[in-house]
């Protein structure tokens, strides 16, 4: 029979596997990617917003096996061509225009498409 210790590391380390390996913000594969970029420019825009993405990343790393995570705020880094780092000022034109078919009749929910 497995240790507890041994199985809980081996549990954590599968997680962080899996979370390394699939990690995407909400919404994704079911959004545009524009409107991913959109929404997560404007929940986490400039410094402040930076420092949320940032805590989001520091509470994970709390989880046993998560010590190194990057998840929230290196998928800004990759994704949003604007991304205002910590130390930069946040400017108005980093938020990026919604797609344009992803804001009629009804979004991409299924709301529109009877």
């Amino acid at each position: 029979m497995c240790h507890p210790a041994r199985q809980r590391r081996a549990v954590a380390r599968t997680a962080r596997v899996l979370v390394d390996r699939f990690w995407a913000p909400v919404g994704s594969g079911v959004q545009p990617d524009a409107e991913l970029r959109f929404l997560a420019t404007y929940l986490f825009k400039g410094p402040d917003g930076r420092a949320a993405a940032r805590k989001v990343d520091e509470t994970i790393r709390r989880l046993p096996g998560f010590e190194t995570v990057q998840l929230l705020e290196a998928w800004m880094d990759r994704h949003i061509p604007h991304a205002t780092p910590l130390d930069e000022p946040a400017r108005d034109d980093a938020v990026p225009e919604p797609a344009r078919d992803a804001v009629h009749e009804g979004g991409r929910n299924g709301h529109g498409n009877h």
